[in-house]
Formats: C-alpha cells, sequence, structure tokens
C-alpha cells in the first residue's frame, strides 16, 4: 500500500519506532511527548496492520500458484510411481517366468539323470550277474 503524506502526517511509517522526541520540560510537555509517543506506536501499528493485511490479499495470488506448482508436481510423481511400479510388475513377471522356465529345465534334467543312472545300475547289475553266476 502506497501511503501519501497525509495519511501518515508526514510520519515515515517505517521509521515510527525509532523516532527521538524531545525531551520533557515540563509535566504538560510531558503529557504531549507521551502523547505523542502513543499515538506514534498505535499509529505505526496500526498502519504495519494495513500493510499486512495488502500483503496477505497479494500472497493469496501467489499461494494459489504455489498451490499449483504442488498440485502438478504430484501428480507428475504419481505417474512416475505409477509407471515404476508397472515395470517393476513386468520385471517381476519376466523373472518368475525366467524361475519356471529355469525349474523345467532342471527337473528335465534330473529326470534324464535319473534314466542315465538307472540304466547304468541295471547293466552293472546284469554284468555282475553274468560274472558271478558263470563261475559258480
Amino acid at each position: 500500500m502506497v501511503s501519501s503524506p497525509d495519511d501518515t502526517l508526514g510520519i515515515d511509517p517505517s521509521n515510527v519506532g525509532v523516532l527521538d522526541f524531545d525531551k520533557a520540560e515540563s509535566v504538560e510537555d510531558a503529557d504531549d511527548v507521551d502523547d505523542a509517543q502513543t499515538l506514534s506506536k498505535h499509529g505505526g501499528l496500526l498502519l504495519m496492520e494495513d500493510d499486512e493485511q495488502e500483503d496477505s490479499h497479494e500472497a493469496r495470488p501467489e499461494t494459489s500458484l504455489l498451490d499449483d506448482i504442488r498440485e502438478t508436481v504430484s501428480k507428475v510423481l504419481i505417474a512416475e510411481q505409477d509407471k515404476m511400479q508397472g515395470l517393476l510388475m513386468g520385471f517381476n513377471m519376466r523373472q518368475h517366468e525366467q524361475l519356471d522356465a529355469q525349474r523345467w529345465h532342471v527337473t528335465r534334467t534330473l529326470e534324464a539323470q535319473q534314466q542315465t543312472l538307472e540304466q547304468v545300475v541295471d547293466s552293472t547289475l546284469e554284468k555282475w550277474a553274468s560274472t558271478l553266476g558263470g563261475t559258480w
């Protein structure tokens, strides 16, 4: 708020707290000085309150802008989070598919090795039986 000199009676509101009043020389002068100090104190406070109210009105668009920015950033972060979750789910699905394929391969390999072992054992037993049976 820009004040005209008439509004403040020629007193600069930013310097109200540092005004230096003359020392009172009599009781009547002391009352005048006290009145002047009280007036300047309260007048300065009133001017400051007006400025604060005006600042709060000016801050509303800034606050609205900040809220818009926060909302936009929040939406972007949520979208990125959703994208990352989608990637993670895809990765997990591929991992499960690979594990299933490895499990199937290991199972097939074990079955083949078991069959080979059974064949070796059977042929070995037959050889022993024929060798031992022929010598008895």
